[in-house]
């Protein structure tokens, strides 16, 4: 009895390295979504925030997000060609993920792009905006 006991020794460390790599990539692949949802989530709110900003003619909306361009829709009811009070000003903002975990890249490829809208209706005349994307 004893002397099968000993030959039997390294079966759980050969089960649990087969186990640790299927493992490990769940976990990984875990940790990476959650980093994309975060970036995600702060795109959202780069959009919101720079789209509000410009909304009120803040020209601190230019640079609340790194590549944000603008859009203005003229409100069809107005008549005027160049943007004014009450049209729509469209905030949109790219954003190019970079995986952090190098094993994953090898399957999911090098980047992601991610982006986000957010649209406002003008409060005032988007003088700081002009030549910003049409507006």
């Amino acid at each position: 009895m004893r002397r099968r006991a000993r030959n039997e020794s390294g079966q759980s460390l050969v089960e649990f390295t087969i186990v640790l790599l299927p493992l490990l990539l769940v976990l990984f692949g875990i940790i990476e979504f959650g980093l994309i949802m975060f970036q995600k989530v702060s795109i959202e709110h780069d959009a919101r925030e720079a789209g509000r900003l410009a909304a009120v003619n803040d020209p601190a909306g230019k640079t609340a997000a790194t590549g944000v361009f603008f859009t203005c829709t003229p409100n069809p009811n107005t008549g005027n060609a160049s943007p004014s009070v009450g049209d729509t000003i469209t905030a949109h903002v790219p954003y190019t993920y970079t995986y952090v975990i190098p094993l994953l890249s090898s399957f999911l490829g090098s980047s992601l792009n991610l982006a986000s809208t957010a649209s406002f209706r003008l409060e005032a005349a988007p003088i700081n905006y002009a030549g910003q994307g049409g507006c």
